[in-house]
């Protein structure tokens, strides 16, 4: 379980991007979102860094506001999912999909989640995938997981496992640098297998 605090005072609430300029084609597929309360411009991250296949259920593809990102409708594993691809070449931080007409500051955010490092990443890849939340003007928070991470042979790395950021202002690396271990926490993962994936929000603190 991760608890972060929000860095944001305001309605400016966002998700990090990496700095890492390394970029592939990544995929993803949205499974079962089930908001207990009103969720505004939701987003569903297929590669909020650029370097991986995501998988995610549940949601139509009218539901589904596509930036930088190919939508598609599949099954995988055996269910129903949306799988979302982001455009090569996109920016960091800017491939996702944004649920329509849903309004959202705090509450809880439930969905089925699978990622892994698309067959082209290079062998840091960690297969993103993650749900943004308090999307305005570009900016945004999100909370990520890096699959590949739950089960490495490296304590440190598997340390690494889930991550909260705040887009553009706070990423990672400089919450890292900052506050070192404060943002980011263990959690079992594996690639390309569903994960559950549950959101609590409340003012100034998320809770995965």
């Amino acid at each position: 379980m991760c608890c972060t605090e929000k860095l944001w005072r305001d309605h400016r609430e966002d998700e990090p991007a990496s700095t890492s300029s390394r970029k592939s084609r990544t995929s993803a597929i949205i499974g079962k979102m089930m908001p207990r309360r009103p969720l505004s411009k939701t987003v569903f991250a297929a590669s909020l860094l650029a370097l991986s296949p995501s998988f995610c259920v549940a949601q139509k593809l009218d539901q589904l506001v596509p930036r930088n990102v190919a939508l598609n409708e599949l099954t995988y594993q055996g269910r129903s999912a949306i799988q979302v691809i982001a455009a090569p070449g996109a920016p960091n931080a800017s491939s996702y999909a944004i649920l329509k007409d849903v309004n959202f500051r705090d509450g809880t955010i439930e969905a089925d989640l699978a990622g892994k490092p698309a067959a082209t990443a290079g062998p840091e890849a960690r297969g993103f995938i993650g749900i943004a939340f308090r999307l305005r003007d570009n900016s945004y928070e999100y909370i990520y997981l890096r699959p590949t991470n739950g089960r490495a042979d490296d304590q440190v790395r598997r340390n690494h496992s889930t991550q909260y950021c705040s887009f553009p202002d706070f990423d990672f690396a400089r919450l890292r640098k900052e506050s070192p271990e404060k943002y980011e926490s263990y959690v079992d993962l594996q690639p390309g297998v569903w994960t559950k994936f549950k959101i609590v929000i409340d003012g100034r603190k998320a809770r995965l």
